[in-house]
């Protein structure tokens, strides 16, 4: 591998994660009661409906313990409702209206977040960098 593109990856494995600590500090800074990471689950809820837990962990990126602890931090929370499938061996993930009410708040300062981080980035660029990215993640499936 050449050099330049072990910059890459250590450039944007460095941006991500600046990215999401400077995205938990402007949440705690507004009172919002969530993690960045209990915020991408509840969204990842919000937008696919009946996924089970592997498949949100999947689309998170987060291994099944992680996944478990943090839907166990936002069932404790009230963040979300969780009942048992006839079966008993699933369950029903739900948002409440308190984790309704705290995803509007916490949207609102991810957007200023990603607007911020992304400052100065002309949208062409974005787009040639989604392409790459894109590229990368199917060769690495």
């Amino acid at each position: 591998m050449n050099r330049l593109s072990v910059i890459f990856f250590n450039n944007l494995e460095h941006s991500i994660k600046l990215y999401r600590q400077f995205a938990q500090k402007s949440l705690v800074s507004d009172g919002i009661d969530i993690t960045f990471d209990q915020w991408l689950v509840m969204q990842s809820l919000d937008e696919n409906h009946g996924m089970n837990q592997r498949e949100i962990a999947a689309m998170v990126s987060k291994d099944a313990a992680s996944l478990t602890r943090i839907l166990q931090l936002l069932v404790k929370k009230g963040y979300l409702e969780k009942k048992l499938h006839k079966d008993k061996r699933r369950s029903k993930l739900t948002i409440t209206q308190a984790g309704k009410e705290v995803m509007k708040k916490a949207h609102q300062v991810i957007d200023q977040s990603r607007q911020h981080a992304l400052g100065g980035v002309e949208e062409k660029r974005l787009k040639k960098l989604r392409k790459v990215l894109s590229k990368i993640i199917k060769n690495c499936s």
